[in-house]
This record gives structure tokens, C-alpha cells and sequence, in this order.
């Protein structure tokens, strides 16, 4: 066992050695094979090459950023049982957990089931089983403690999993939870979200539950009448963001006071925002699907935003994906990473997310220069074209008069040409705006002026 996974490690260090180039050869999202057809449901990455995905039946890993996916874990169910593995959460390379369902036929009975490895996934060992099901989203800030949530179910453990302790949380005589995004930033405080079912009177609301003391004391800090909140995430003790039914929602306060940044969707489209992931305080993705046409199943979603949630912008994806939700996505650095979803669906960007330009032409410029964008002042849309006579990293930034981020964009390697992009101030207020392109030779910001 020591010798292969030494051997998947060099063959790591030579892959990655060799690729760096390569990478900037892909722009955009561009698909993975997965090697099954089975829905994908969670994410998770140590490094921009180890990562592992969970699914109806299956733990998929890969060494090599996702070149290649392979069948990890199909837990050692029996004739007629199956397994749906809902979250995957890794600490280091070696250490991780996998929750999910185990599914018994006959009798036909749900089981909550928790898995564990300590040597990156050769070798998974079954922590806790229960009655009933749910089991859909599991953390950890160490490896001794933990939390995983569920249908009615929010559970802690303090020794790494071996043992695992049922929380109290708010749950009225006719209340059903199903909890479905947990997250902690500290041994002590946390948050849990999903949609909570009260009958009577028969409605249902999206929850944010706030954990102090480990999760031993679990406060509302959120209810609203529709469907419930998929994921939640936090970059620190006072900034997070959910999303759940056609809505993105933030906090500055921890939680206190809940904004609704943006919302998807009307009579005739319903939006499904299933996760949600932050790498700093601006750069974000949110992936899930829309339907506009009931019974022709739902078109992939992914949004991304510069500014920290200020504004969305939804990103083209290739035309070969087939229509499907995705379920998870998880970035390990601002450029680098993926989503997963329906079907085996996976994809990876290497520059964000952003469909890559094309020189405008084949004239080669002598030297770097921005130009002043036309039409200006404009409504809504403005040109801005800029001229690179080298390969370079390229960053094209669009920023308010207070010095305020507005949005990126480009922030890719380009090469050597005459470049044009659109702005689309549509969503933004009348005013002055910068723009400003910096890359390891030049940089250089111009005025434009919004005029509605």
C-alpha cells in the first residue's frame, strides 16, 4: 500500500512538473471524465491536484487536478443495498469523512452512515450508523472535532468521529428540519442551514441556525417562507453568504442580520442555487440550474462574482455539457477550480471561470497600451480595447469613483494582439468609473462615465 501511494505521488510531482504550460491552454470551463453516469453531489480539495468527489453510490479521487477521476469507495454494501454519499470533507491529504445514506432492501430502510479514512482513502471505516436518512453536509476544523447535519439530525463529535453526540436545536411539536450546509469557523461557533416544514399549517421556510459553545447551543437567526437554503459559507466570524431557491443571501454581522444580495428567476423560470464558495472577501462562485420549461429538465448554472456578491455575473460553459443540475463547487485558488453535478458531470477552469478572449486581429502591437473605451460617456454598453505585444498575465478591473472593485474583467494569460472587451453597465448607477489593466509590465488606468 506504501508503494503505490509513492508511486501515485511521483507521478504527481511529474505530471505537475510538466503541465504548468498547459494550463494556460484552457480558458473558461472545460469537462472532465468522470467515468460514470451517477449524480455527483459534493467537492472537496487539499491541494489544485488531490481532491475527491461523492456520489449516488461512489467516492471518486484524482491526483492529478482531474485528468483522470477513479472509483475510490463504493462502501462494502450488500446484494440489493446502495449507498448515496452526500458530502465529502478532507482535512489534509490522508485524513477525510464521507456522509451519507445506506439504503437496505429488503427490509427497505434508510440508515444514516459516516465513513472515515486516515490514508487517503485506501482504506474507509465506518464511524456511525442510524436509523433513518439524510445525512447531507459534514465539517471539520480539526482532526478531533466535527459536525454533520441532517434530516432532523445535527450531530458533533470531539475524538475524530469514533463517537458522535445528537445537539439540541429549536424543533417545535410540528417542525421538520432538513438541514443541508454546515459550517464552522472556530471550535466554537457555526452556522447550519436548510428549510424547515411546520404542518400544520402546512409551510415550509428556509433556516439559518447559529452554534455557540461547539454547537452545544443553537439560536434561530433566520426564517423565511421559501423553499429552503442548500449551502452556507463563511470567510470569517462576521462574513458569510447562502444560497438556496433563487437566492443569494450575505451577512457582515455573523449571522445577526441576513441581506438578500441578489434573486433568480420569475412565474415562468424557478432557480436552484445548490453551493456556494468564497476564496477571499470578493472572488465567489455559485452553481445550481434553472428551469423555464417544466419537464425538460433544468440548464447548469454558474455565476461568479469579483466584488463580493455586489454583482453576479453567470459564466458560459462548453456547449457539450449535457442538461443537468450541479450540486458542488470548491475553488483552491482564485483561478483553479471545479463543479460537479448531475449525470457524472464535472468541469475545471484554470482562469476563474471566464470564457477566454481572442486577439481582434493578426497585427502584432509594438508595445503595451490602453485605450480610452467608446462609446463615452455611454448607455449601457461600452468598448474597452487594450494591445499586448508579449504573452502576459492580463488583469482588466472596472472600479467606482471611491476606489471600489466594481468587477474583472479579464484576469487570464493572453497573447500577443489587439484585445477588445464589452462592460455592461446595466445593473450600475449613472457616475464615473475606472478601468484599469495591469499586468507584470504595465499597467495604466483611464475615466468612462455611465450616463442613464
Amino acid at each position: 500500500m506504501k508503494n503505490s501511494y509513492l508511486l501515485r505521488i511521483l507521478t504527481l510531482i511529474f505530471i505537475t512538473a510538466f503541465s504548468t504550460d498547459m494550463l494556460y491552454a484552457q480558458i473558461g470551463w472545460f469537462p472532465q471524465s468522470s467515468g460514470t453516469t451517477s449524480g455527483l453531489n459534493s467537492l472537496f480539495f487539499v491541494s489544485p491536484v488531490n481532491g475527491w468527489a461523492a456520489g449516488e453510490s461512489d467516492v471518486l479521487v484524482t491526483y492529478n487536478g482531474g485528468s483522470n477521476w477513479e472509483v475510490q469507495f463504493s462502501g462494502p454494501a450488500p446484494l440489493n443495498n446502495s449507498y448515496e454519499f452526500n458530502s465529502v470533507y478532507f482535512l489534509d491529504a490522508e485524513t477525510g469523512w464521507v456522509a451519507g445514506d445506506l439504503f437496505r432492501s429488503p427490509p427497505g430502510t434508510y440508515h444514516k452512515v459516516i465513513f472515515k479514512t486516515i490514508d487517503a482513502g485506501e482504506n474507509w471505516i465506518q464511524q456511525y450508523i442510524n436509523s433513518g436518512s439524510g445525512l447531507k453536509s459534514i465539517y471539520f476544523i480539526s482532526p478531533l472535532i466535527g459536525w454533520v447535519v441532517g434530516a432532523n439530525t445535527i450531530l458533533a463529535t470531539v475524538d475524530g468521529g469514533l463517537n458522535w453526540t445528537a445537539q439540541n436545536f429549536p424543533w417545535g411539536e410540528n417542525d421538520h428540519y432538513d438541514f443541508r450546509s454546515v459550517c464552522f469557523e472556530n471550535s466554537d461557533i457555526g452556522w447550519a442551514a436548510g428549510e424547515l416544514f411546520v404542518d400544520p399549517p402546512g409551510i415550509t421556510y428556509s433556516v439559518i441556525l447559529k452554534g455557540a459553545n461547539g454547537g452545544g447551543e443553537w439560536t434561530e437567526q433566520y426564517r423565511v417562507i421559501n423553499p429552503g437554503i442548500s449551502s452556507v459559507w463563511f470567510n470569517n466570524l462576521m462574513t458569510g453568504w447562502a444560497v438556496g431557491a433563487g437566492v443569494i443571501l450575505n451577512t457582515s454581522n455573523g449571522g445577526e442580520n441576513w441581506a438578500t444580495q441578489a434573486t433568480f428567476g420569475n412565474e415562468n423560470c424557478s432557480y436552484c442555487l445548490n453551493s456556494v464558495h468564497f476564496e477571499n472577501s470578493s472572488m465567489g462562485w455559485v452553481v445550481g440550474g434553472s428551469q423555464c420549461q417544466p419537464g425538460n429538465g433544468y440548464a447548469r448554472i454558474i455565476l461568479k462574482t469579483s466584488n463580493g456578491g455586489i454583482n453576479w455575473e453567470e459564466l458560459s460553459m462548453p456547449s457539450g455539457v449535457s442538461s443537468c443540475h450541479f450540486n458542488s463547487v470548491f475553488f483552491t485558488n482564485v483561478l483553479t477550480g471545479w463543479t460537479i453535478g448531475d449525470n457524472g458531470t464535472i468541469l475545471k477552469t484554470t482562469n476563474g471561470g471566464v470564457v477566454g478572449f481572442e486577439p481582434v486581429n493578426n497585427e502584432t502591437p509594438i508595445q503595451f497600451s490602453l485605450n480610452q473605451n467608446y462609446p463615452n460617456p455611454f448607455n449601457p454598453v461600452t468598448k474597452i480595447s487594450f494591445n499586448l505585444p508579449k504573452s502576459v498575465d492580463v488583469k482588466l478591473t472596472v472600479f467606482d469613483v471611491l476606489g471600489s472593485e466594481v468587477t474583472v474583467l479579464v484576469n487570464e494569460k493572453l497573447n500577443t494582439g489587439a484585445y477588445e472587451v464589452e462592460w455592461d453597465g446595466s445593473n450600475y448607477p449613472s457616475g464615473v468609473y475606472f478601468y484599469r489593466i495591469t499586468t507584470g509590465e504595465f499597467t495604466e488606468t483611464k475615466k468612462m462615465i455611465l450616463v442613464k
